[in-house]
């Protein structure tokens, strides 16, 4: 998630949908739909810490019998939502974040719903897909490695858990980013491991650019890169994405599929071979020859060197776009009725410019359904002005994001009261793993920060 802070129908070729990348000024599959309803520091996405951290990172349900059900595609999905998704405005929505490692442990996964219930929520963003894994039944990407062996399925026993505590559950995905941390992945069938070519090329300093996966984890951390990430304008991904979405959401009577990370890395914009030869077609030249701004001013004159580098810009958020059009539109087809939401960066300008994040067009289009915006920031006074500046670029449809694991819990909870004065529709709190940690007292300052939220 950043400063703040942690869906149309697929068209068969263009950009991240399909056959190559979106053509310039032409968003790769935004289709309007129907609308529904740790951050590192100094703030990145909803389940970040910086390097690839459980516990602070920027949704299925079993039969009867308690045997999970598998990932065969099949539109019966396990349990039912009905229509769950249709959100009463008099009860807005009060989200947690529930990190991954709260996945891991039968009790603790228990342990998380029960809190969330009593304390108060009314939504879950479980994160099932924390670095390019399942913490579900998939058959089309690994089981993730912190759960070890075995048959559990988290997210198939969460379901009824929520359910029964009156509590809507939404799949939280990190999309883009696929692998952190100085290990790499062990499972072969990762796809870190099975598809290097997937993964974004960032500039290398007067040489030749290099594929993320090429460079230490440290390295990146340099940059402000928070893992390796794979590349919206790569013909193969968008699809790799949409058959995981379709799966988990076909699989899962699911609320929602909440997409984090959805993006590229910060002030990157990828420079592999396809990706210049596509803007190259589209833009005349080679995005290598911009990514100097004053070497791109010297050979192309101010004027020019401007008009190209927005152009570039616009190409990548229409990367961008393409896959959550795509995304978003498997969901629906699927499961009609399913809330799609994203996290997101609180500015809709800084976004855009430093992450290819057109969010406000995805709202605009109805893309999404909601924008979560990341308002994390541990200076009290910029999370608020994030508040205000994402509730003022947008006609409504927010949730607004605090996050209570980098200051004081009732500093973080007061901006509740600011959402509340802004239109904010809904609230969201980063995360459970930090709230539980902050004490009972705590909890007791989140319930009470909720209830006024709620309040007529």
């Amino acid at each position: 998630m950043v400063g703040c802070g942690p869906k149309g129908r697929p068209e068969g070729a263009g950009g991240a949908n399909g056959g190559g990348p979106a053509p310039v000024g032409q968003p790769g599959g935004a289709v309007a739909g129907d609308p529904a309803g740790s951050p590192s520091p100094g703030g990145t996405d909803a389940g970040s810490t910086g390097s690839d951290s459980l516990g602070a990172d920027s949704p299925g349900q079993n039969d009867p019998a308690g045997s999970p059900g598998t990932a065969t595609g099949s539109a019966a999905a396990i349990g039912s939502a009905g229509q769950a998704a249709r959100f009463d405005p008099e009860h807005p929505p009060r989200a947690i974040w529930i990190v991954r490692s709260d996945l891991t442990d039968q009790r603790r996964l228990a342990t998380a719903i029960d809190w969330a219930a009593d304390t108060g929520f009314t939504d879950l963003f479980l994160q099932v897909r924390g670095r390019g894994d399942a913490y579900y039944r998939s058959a089309i990407v690994p089981r993730a490695e912190p759960l070890g062996g075995g048959d559990w399925d988290p997210l198939g026993e969460a379901l009824p858990a929520a359910r029964a505590r009156g509590l809507r559950v939404h799949a939280w995905v990190n999309v883009g980013i696929a692998w952190s941390g100085e290990t790499r992945p062990r499972v072969p069938e990762h796809v870190a491991r099975q598809h290097r070519d997937w993964f974004v090329w960032i500039a290398n300093r007067g040489r030749p650019p290099r594929n993320m996966l090429e460079i230490p984890s440290k390295e990146l951390l340099r940059r402000d890169i928070e893992g390796y990430f794979l590349n919206a304008a790569h013909p193969e991904v968008g699809p790799h994405l949409e058959a995981v979405v379709r799966e988990l959401v076909a699989t899962y009577d699911l609320d929602g599929i909440h997409f984090d990370y959805v993006r590229f890395p910060r002030r990157v914009r990828s420079l592999d071979p396809l990706s210049r030869t596509s803007f190259g077609a589209a833009g005349g030249v080679d995005p290598l020859t911009l990514v100097d701004p004053k070497s791109a001013r010297t050979r192309y004159g101010a004027a020019e060197a401007e008009r190209l580098s927005a152009l570039w810009q616009a190409w990548s958020e229409e990367q961008v776009t393409g896959v959550v059009a795509r995304l978003a539109g498997v969901a629906r087809e699927v499961r009609p009725g399913i809330m799609v939401s994203a996290a997101v960066y609180p500015d809709p300008a800084t976004a855009r410019a430093e992450l290819s994040q057109a969010w406000d067009l995805w709202l605009s289009e109805r893309v999404i359904d909601v924008a979560v915006p990341m308002c994390y920031a541990a200076d009290k006074k910029i999370a608020r002005a994030d508040l205000a500046v994402a509730r003022g670029a947008t006609g409504g449809r927010l949730w607004a994001g605090l996050g209570v694991y980098n200051k004081p819990v009732g500093e973080a909870m007061a901006g509740a009261e600011l959402a509340r004065e802004l239109g904010y529709e809904g609230v969201s709190i980063f995360s459970y793993g930090a709230a539980r940690e902050a004490g009972p007292k705590a909890s007791s300052v989140i319930a009470a920060a909720l209830a006024g939220f709620a309040r007529p």
